[in-house]
């Protein structure tokens, strides 16, 4: 099953970069490349590696409040080498996922509330993104009256996600119990109010929600940031505001673990929906391809810290109040 899952990610990745790559003169992609700005190129670099700074205290936050005394620096470390990782393994950036849940795993002993602690974590970054891209309707409207159909319906979209979301959390957090006393399926029961559980105290448990998504919203803007940059370098003639109301949606398309590291799905999105303010094909391809090779360098630090393989030496503490 694994094989196949990971053959098809890989055919679906290998077909997205063909049908990008297809039509477009390489040369003159290079050119564009040779030409760009490597300050604003260094200045990317730094933002991306601060959206894994941010990444790291957003988790922090909520293996607190589901009751891992985890330490800051650890999980600033080890959101580096996840990230680092998720630029190698399928997934569409959540390979590296796996790792921090294993790391985490290892050293409480709580294999599900490892797990719960990344999912609650990954969510959080996501439902902040589609709750920017719904907020957006009428930025939409106004800036891209030929485009606002399919801008609009996207936004509606993520509002229906972002509410499905906040629904089960809400579940989790005042509907704690699932299924009857019997004894019958009691195991799969205990399991799920653990999860829903879980879900309530990671995004309903205030203030700590509000913080997780502020973070999520300042790792988004360093996203944000970094596009521009890399859009400033390779001399790409566009104002900021469409990166910061275009460049949520390219996130979350590049988000879905379609492909490995989100390559195939951000070039698609980059092309479509910047072509929507006359980018050239070319150009929306070498902003593409410059941000995965910049996430890849300022991920870097975290195969070094890998390398040194602390962290795996370092028991933590699992709070007596929620445990599992």
């Amino acid at each position: 099953m694994r094989a196949a899952l990971f053959t098809a990610k890989l055919i679906f990745t290998a077909t997205l970069l063909y049908a990008v790559f297809i039509n477009i003169e390489l040369k003159a992609l290079w050119m564009i490349v040779l030409q760009a700005d490597p300050l604003l190129l260094g200045a990317a670099v730094v933002f991306y590696a601060m959206t894994f700074v941010v990444g790291g205290i957003r988790w922090h936050g909520i293996n607190v409040a589901l009751g891992c005394v985890s330490t800051l620096r650890f999980c600033i470390r080890i959101f580096f080498v996840g990230g680092f990782f998720s630029q190698f393994l399928v997934g569409g950036g959540y390979g590296g996922d796996v790792y921090r849940i294993w790391v985490l795993a290892r050293n409480t002993g709580q294999k599900l509330r490892s797990f719960m602690t990344v999912f609650i974590d990954r969510a959080s970054g996501f439902v902040g993104a589609i709750i920017i891209v719904a907020c957006l309707t009428p930025v939409y409207w106004l800036l891209f009256p030929s485009q606002k159909q399919i801008l609009i319906t996207i936004s509606m979209g993520c509002a229906v996600g972002a509410v499905i979301l906040l629904l089960l959390a809400w579940a989790g957090r005042y509907r704690p119990r699932i299924g009857g006393e019997s004894a019958i399926g009691r195991p799969v029961f205990s399991r799920i109010n653990e999860v829903l559980r879980n879900l309530g105290e990671g995004f309903l448990s205030w203030p700590a929600t509000g913080m997780h998504l502020t973070w999520s919203l300042i790792a988004l803007l360093f996203n944000m940031f970094a596009m521009a940059a890399i859009g400033g370098a390779l001399g790409v003639p566009i104002d900021f505001c469409v990166y910061l109301t275009l460049g949520p949606i390219v996130f979350l398309a590049k988000s879905f673990p379609l492909s490995f590291a989100g390559w195939g799905a951000r070039e698609v999105a980059m092309i479509y929906f910047f072509g929507f303010v006359n980018v050239d094909k070319a150009s929306a391809i070498a902003m593409s391809v410059m941000a995965g090779v910049l996430v890849l360098v300022s991920s870097m630090p975290g195969g070094v810290l890998w390398l040194m393989n602390k962290d795996l030496k370092r028991p933590l503490v699992i709070s007596e109040k929620t445990s599992i």
